[in-house]
């Protein structure tokens, strides 16, 4: 049977944006750099995200094109 695994509730931290596992004080990805770097790191983070995003957009996209094609091939034949 399906299981979920592991659900963590999860903070989003106030300097760099990011989410956190709430069972931690502090946020890991901006702890110890300065405010300037982790205003960096959440616009890197969400640089990648779209990019990414786009890919499986642009994916998604080409599958649904090929599969009405192919409902539209086979709608000619009958």
């Amino acid at each position: 049977m399906f299981s979920a695994g592991n659900i963590v509730s999860s903070n989003t931290c106030k300097r760099c944006k990011l989410e956190y596992p709430t069972r931690q004080n502090k946020c890991h990805h901006c702890t110890g750099l300065s405010d300037d770097k982790a205003a960096q790191l959440a616009n890197s983070y969400y640089a990648e995200l779209h990019k990414s995003n786009r890919k499986l957009r642009r994916t998604m996209l080409i599958g649904m094109l090929v599969v009405i094609n192919i409902l539209l091939i086979g709608f000619m034949l009958i």
